[in-house]
């Protein structure tokens, strides 16, 4: 069987056409915020803190980071186990910040998310990704008022984006995506 004939199968292509999706929209959006041109800035990725509960910025190629959350927070090591993440395990998980229309309006955190620590830090072990279902069996989404992480190919990951989607939508606008300028 060829890989043309495995990629048909909706048990194989299902779910790697899903982590292509996930990785696109990831590198497409989770790049930050936009320059006076109005081009994303790519340089920097903005993650949460789980201990503090504040963002804050990781600029690409900056020492200890993959970009693959988690990743080390400011305040260090995880305090105590958080969703899929333990105590001990980095505290840092990427943080999509939006406002609906324009990053002048009202900003909020649409979502949270992360891979297991030990999955994490399988990316780009010597060049490689791990497997496709390794990746999706330990992504986790969450928003940022309900603390519960789920599954990111889940029904409850699709509400959790469905929601910050609405009200945008709802206020007639669309998503974008920010730098943040509430970081008190």
């Amino acid at each position: 069987m060829g890989l043309r004939d495995k990629m048909k199968d909706p048990k194989v292509g299902g779910p790697v056409a899903g982590v292509i999706v996930l990785v696109a929209v990831a590198y497409a959006i989770f790049g930050g915020g936009a320059d006076p041109t109005g081009r994303p800035d790519m340089t920097t990725v903005w993650y949460y803190d789980l201990n503090t509960e504040k963002l804050y910025p990781v600029k690409w190629g900056e020492v200890g980071h993959t970009h693959i959350p988690p990743q080390p927070a400011p305040s260090g090591p995880l305090k105590e186990d958080v969703g899929p993440l333990k105590k001990g395990d980095d505290a840092g998980v990427r943080a999509m910040n939006i406002a609906c229309g324009s990053c002048e309006n009202e900003q909020f955190i649409g979502r949270l998310e992360t891979y297991t620590q030990e999955v994490g830090k399988m990316f780009y072990q010597d060049g490689t990704f791990p497997a496709p279902e390794l990746i999706q069996a330990n992504f986790y989404f969450r928003s940022h008022e309900d603390k519960t992480w789920v599954l990111a190919n889940s029904e409850e990951a699709q509400i959790i984006d469905a929601a910050f989607t609405k009200r945008c939508r709802d206020a007639g606008k669309k998503i974008v995506v920010c730098e943040p300028n509430n970081l008190e």
